[in-house]
């Protein structure tokens, strides 16, 4: 498949943690995604900066971990579950991107 665009919609797992590796966020449960697990869909223009900048070197079924600084991620603005100016660790599988 092709690498998304900025603007492609993407669907994903993915595994959000703070760089102390406490998870804030993820689409599945076990130490990889399973068949049960539902995964995310969205527009790559819809996201983080580091997501949409990220998610476009990968090519469907690709799995990566993005190390995304504060200033690609949330910044200042960062919902009070991960905290201000947090660097973050994404690990995300591309399953498809349209």
């Amino acid at each position: 498949g092709e690498n998304p665009k900025a603007t492609s919609q993407v669907k994903v797992h993915y595994r959000g943690r703070k760089i102390d590796g406490s998870v804030f966020d993820q689409s599945y449960e076990g130490d990889a995604p399973a068949e049960s697990d539902q995964p995310i869909e969205f527009g790559l223009n819809q996201v983080i900066k580091g997501w949409t900048e990220g998610l476009q070197l990968m090519k469907p079924g690709a799995h990566y971990r993005l190390f995304i600084p504060s200033d690609l991620a949330y910044g200042a603005n960062a919902p009070p579950s991960i905290g201000a100016h947090q660097v973050l660790v994404f690990e995300v599988y591309l399953l498809s991107a349209e």
